[in-house]
């Protein structure tokens, strides 16, 4: 028909005229673009490339349930992308000498050891657990690693169907990676363990798919062949063009290279050729960086800083969004971004792009936006977002595949395999720089151990001191390195004096993580009460803000539940002064393990903040399993009064030694009868301090340290060489025998006396009403 559009000029589209006669011609057209392709190719690269990824998205969808919350997570991630980074940095060079089939046997053994590492070590909070379970992480990098630029390098001998098979599933991992490993753990109940087993058990999928899907002819051909390179060095008669010649059937082991068409070199000849293979393979490298390594090393970067940096901060209102809780625009944030890649490392059949640098640069710009919108809250609407991320997810994934496309077109055919291998490096590179600058920027959870309770600086202990002899204190705590500072609005002047501290010394804000306090209000007779209600919420923040002279915190905490407010209502306002700018990170204190829970549901929790020391071990006990839960969830626990308010700092032989004005002289556990009866825990204990050589208070607190990476004491003082002693605890560690000795002391001596007078106890372990 004259004037219609030929085939190539419009693949895709349907022509005028009747619909049957279009769509057939469409279908045609379709089946037009995969004609050559292997079905069996097709497959067998798909599943290398969802089965070499998944278990890296398996690995930091459980970030948290791996390490805990103490851990810094970039630590996963890192552990994730740094030995993979180094095996693409290194290996290109020697690996074309382990033949294919050896390598995919090392590559699911590794995986499947590094799954069983990660999924029976035991829990998080064991210092040596979390080093098995980081080297699990790490074997399975290695496999990740040499995995994907094997299969690329292995894409040459099958043609560019392969090549886009294993783009999209590489995209489809992260999709199908982070929804299994969810409704795993939600949906179908599964354990953590039990579903790092099961993920233990994917890299067999590889070995079906080498071994009985890929076309290939018998394995002693196989062993005759070690790859493209190899044959350079062992076949240097053959001509160049027979590689170019094997189909997409034949693939790599084809039954026309015979053993008699090889000449066995020398040793000699093997060392000659070997070095200057080596040397004439940096020369190709360093010819990739610029038109390839360079433009996917920007965009890995701008994406990952994006989604572990940027994303999790992208907060709106719920009533202006689509979710029920302030929970779930992460998740969402990270499914939209996944079918983006998902669909542009699908759609080198259909679309392709030779200008790499162009959708590089466009990622940048993401970043550039994202950033500035999460510093200024500009964007107008989470379905814009929505956009943003969408369009990211579609440039990363259009400038990976578009990378290796290019080199199967642009680089000569004698290179191609080292050069799809060899410029792997770049995505690992881009992921490495990313986690660096997400742990060294971040200001949220990656505190000091050792925080700093500020509670006596104004009240509790007796008379406050003087405004510059407190700032004073405030000055040598940051010199010394204390940058973790717990206040409330309990707290007498508390943050009025911590205000005067930041006005003074404004550059040193940002160094701080400064936690408050709301709940307890004065009525008109001058009793205290608990209030959670959503309105005050909002109100006891903003005082907060204005007597501290700020306009953010870094936790803000609810220091009591009123028994009236459902939890969830609380938390809902405290959501929303994130979403503000006003807090970063939500916190409890005091709460039962129910309340615990109900909370998380709304909102992750960061912290819980608990009384817990050798005088206080409630929250370890079956009947409160506060702990437990905490660990379950993810949430850090922040233990207050870990030297039992003075007692375990040695200095407190009887209650004469308390100042007029000092709430301990209410407390049942510090009277006259009961003191003494207390003091024997006291007196075990510095016997287990002298014997180590060290203080009190400094075998108490590395006693505390000891129990997990996920408790932070905050030990209150006004007197710098309390603190300079306290500090001193963390470069003290305990053998398990004398950890043991505290904790049989501990279970020895029975501590009679409430924690606080009885008036107030009905608070602590606080239920809270259904919503």
């Amino acid at each position: 028909m004259p004037g219609s559009p030929t085939s190539e000029e419009t693949p895709m589209l349907p022509l005028p005229g009747a619909p049957s006669s279009s769509w057939a011609q469409f279908r045609s057209r379709f089946a037009a673009l995969f004609q050559g392709a292997d079905p069996k190719v097709c497959v067998a690269f798909w599943l290398f490339g969802l089965i070499n990824n998944v278990l890296y998205v398996v690995i930091l969808s459980a970030a948290l349930d791996l390490v805990g919350p103490s851990i810094p997570k970039g630590v996963v991630l890192l552990a994730d992308v740094i030995p993979s980074f180094g095996t693409k940095l290194i290996t290109p060079y020697f690996i074309h000498v382990v033949p294919y089939s050896v390598r995919v046997v090392i590559f699911v053994f590794l995986s499947a050891i590094g799954m069983l590492l990660v999924a029976l070590s035991p829990a998080y909070t064991d210092g040596g657990s979390i080093s098995t379970k980081i080297a699990g992480i790490i074997l399975a990098s290695l496999s990740s690693g040499a995995g994907e630029l094997s299969f690329l390098g292995l894409t040459h001998f099958y043609g560019p169907f392969s090549l886009a098979a294993w783009g999209s599933g590489t995209g489809a991992a992260g999709l199908i990676g982070a929804g299994a490993y969810a409704l795993a753990t939600t949906s179908l109940g599964l354990s953590v363990r039990n579903t790092l087993l099961a993920s233990a058990c994917l890299p067999a999928v590889m070995i079906v798919s080498f071994f009985a899907i890929l076309p290939r002819s018998s394995v002693q051909a196989e062993r005759r062949v070690v790859g493209s390179q190899s044959m350079l060095v062992e076949e240097r008669g053959m001509d160049d063009d027979r590689h170019e010649a094997l189909g997409e059937r034949d693939g790599l082991l084809s039954p026309s290279m015979h053993s008699d068409q090889i000449q066995k070199p020398s040793l000699a000849d093997k060392h000659g050729t070997g070095w200057h293979q080596f040397q004439t393979n940096l020369r190709r490298a360093k010819g990739l960086f610029f038109p390839f390594m360079l433009p996917l090393l920007l965009v890995y970067v701008a994406e990952y800083t994006i989604n572990q940096g940027v994303s999790p901060t992208l907060l709106f209102p719920l009533d202006e969004s689509p979710f029920l809780h302030f929970r779930a625009f992460y998740p969402a944030y990270n499914a939209i971004y996944q079918v983006g890649v998902f669909i542009s490392r699908s759609s080198t059949p259909f679309f392709r792009i030779h200008d790499l640098y162009f959708p590089s640069f466009l990622q940048i710009v993401n970043l550039v936006l994202l950033t500035l919108h999460a510093m200024f809250n500009f964007i107008p609407s989470v379905y814009l977002v929505f956009l943003v991320i969408f369009w990211e997810g579609l440039l990363g994934g259009l400038v990976y595949v578009n990378t290796f496309a290019e080199i199967g077109e642009r680089v000569p055919k004698e290179e191609r395999e080292f050069s799809l291998g060899a410029t792997t490096v770049s995505d690992s590179g881009g992921i490495c720089i990313a986690g660096f600058v997400i742990k060294l920027g971040a200001k949220g959870p990656e505190v000091p151990r050792l925080g700093l309770g500020l509670m006596g600086l104004s009240v509790a202990y007796g008379k406050a001191k003087p405004d510059n002899e407190r700032l004073a204190f405030l000055d040598a705590a940051y010199e010394m390195g204390e940058r973790f500072w717990d206040s409330a609005d309990l707290y007498g002047d508390n943050e009025d004096i911590l205000g005067q501290w930041f006005q003074a010394n404004p550059s040193k804000r940002d160094q701080i993580f400064l936690t408050t306090k709301f709940a307890f209000r004065i009525s008109a007779t001058g009793t205290f009460y608990i209030d959670n209600s959503p309105e005050y919420v909002r109100e006891a923040c903003e005082k907060s803000l204005s007597r501290l002279g700020l306009p953010s915190v870094d936790l803000y905490y609810c220091h009591r539940l009123d028994g009236k407010t459902p939890i969830e209502k609380v938390v809902e306002v405290m959501a929303q002064l994130k979403a503000e700018g006003k807090i970063k990170y939500l916190g409890l204190s005091e709460c039962s393990s129910e309340s615990l829970r109900r909370a998380h549901k709304v909102h992750p929790i960061t912290a819980v903040q608990m009384e817990y020391s050798p005088f206080a071990l409630e929250i370890e006990s079956p009947q409160y399993q506060l702990l437990e839960t905490a660990r379950e969830l993810g949430v850090a626990v922040v233990a207050y009064s870990p030297l039992g308010r003075g007692f375990l700092a040695g200095t407190i032989t009887s209650p004469a030694d308390f100042e007029e004005g000092d709430f301990r002289k209410m407390a049942p556990r510090y009277s006259e009868e009961n003191f003494p009866k207390n003091m024997v825990l006291v007196e075990k204990i510095r016997a287990i301090a002298e014997q180590k050589g060290v203080t009190t208070s400094q075998l108490t607190l590395a006693w505390l340290l000891a129990q997990g990476q996920d408790i932070f004491p905050i030990p209150g003082t006004t007197k710098v060489e309390r603190l300079k002693e306290n500090l001193g605890s963390l470069d003290i560690k305990l053998s398990e025998a004398e950890e043991g000795e505290v904790r049989k002391a501990c279970e020895a001596v029975e501590i009679v006396g409430g924690r606080y007078p009885e008036a107030v106890s009905s608070a602590l372990f606080a239920d809270s009403p259904s919503l």
